[in-house]
């Protein structure tokens, strides 16, 4: 930590800083973003110390991919604390529009807007938490040509983002019509907008399918 205090601002000190605060002795998958670590290796305090620094850092490196990476890293960070939604959302959305700036980072768009999708279900927003999902589907969807001709050791979104993002997204379009048949009175849900949902459920479910044999 201490030699990341003495480096300028730059990319590597910022991926140096995120990468440190998010190491786990039981990781998951390859990618951090993707799930909630039962324990970071360094205390709390000093993981939030050092992606704070991380964000503070592009101050003056005025790079939207790393203000992405950032800020979205933080995001996660506050989405895997309790009771912490607000700000958890707060820098996921700064993540995403500097993602979506002039298309800086759409290879990690869709992280953030599934994180985002998340943070909204937590939140019981589930209508906007759908929407969410879906802009991560479909951004996933464009970019998915280039996953496949990525290195090998790049191609970690199979397993740890593609395969749960569509179920995810196929889930809570399946929920959300449940409680729309069940309640009459805040949903009013027509025969037409339940083909129009059940079709996208379908649709999520063969992408998925397309997924799988591409893998």
């Amino acid at each position: 930590m201490k030699v990341l205090e003495i480096l300028p601002d730059s990319a590597t000190k910022v991926y140096g800083a995120i990468d440190l605060a998010y190491l786990q002795s039981d990781a998951k998958g390859t990618s951090p973003f993707t799930y909630c670590p039962n324990k970071f290796i360094l205390p709390n305090a000093d993981v939030l110390n050092l992606l704070q620094k991380s964000v503070s850092a592009n101050q003056n490196l005025q790079d939207n991919r790393l203000l992405s990476y950032s800020n979205g890293a933080l995001g996660h960070f506050w989405e895997c604390q309790p009771k912490q939604e607000t700000a958890a959302l707060k820098y996921t959305q700064t993540a995403i529009v500097a993602a979506d700036n002039k298309l800086s980072a759409k290879d990690s768009l869709y992280l953030w807007e599934w994180q985002a999708g998340r943070i909204l279900d937590q939140q019981n927003r589930k209508e906007e938490a759908i929407a969410s999902y879906q802009r991560a589907f479909d951004t996933l969807e464009d970019i998915r040509s280039d996953i496949l001709t990525a290195e090998r050791d790049v191609q970690f979104d199979f397993r740890d983002v593609v395969r749960p993002l569509h179920r995810t997204l196929a889930q809570s379009r399946l929920d959300l019509l449940e409680v729309g048949a069940m309640s009459t009175t805040r949903y009013a849900y027509a025969d037409e907008r339940r083909a129009k949902e059940l079709s996208e459920v379908v649709k999520t479910i063969d992408a998925l399918k397309l997924s799988e044999l591409q893998n």
